[in-house]
């Protein structure tokens, strides 16, 4: 793959990964007493953009692996 496709992708990624970083922080100042509903909210928001940079990061390794994911899901299963 195109060096510097890759560098886009990974700089979109980096992104991704300080926007969950946000989400975090704004749960860690939700406590101690959080108000439940914004606190679910926000755990919600955290893990879909945790899900969306798993598949893209995934995505990215398919990309440039030649490792069928036949074999990379069993691996991310045990993790």
């Amino acid at each position: 793959m195109n060096p510097d496709v890759l560098l886009n992708r990974i700089r979109l990624e980096q992104r991704g990964l300080t926007d969950i970083h946000k989400k975090l922080y704004e749960m860690e100042h939700l406590l101690p007493v959080p108000d439940p509903m914004q606190f679910a909210k926000t755990a919600e928001s955290a893990a879909l953009l945790s899900e969306k940079s798993t598949a893209h990061l995934r995505n990215m390794f398919f990309s440039v692996s030649n490792e069928p994911p036949i074999y990379y899901y069993p691996k991310a299963a045990e993790v």
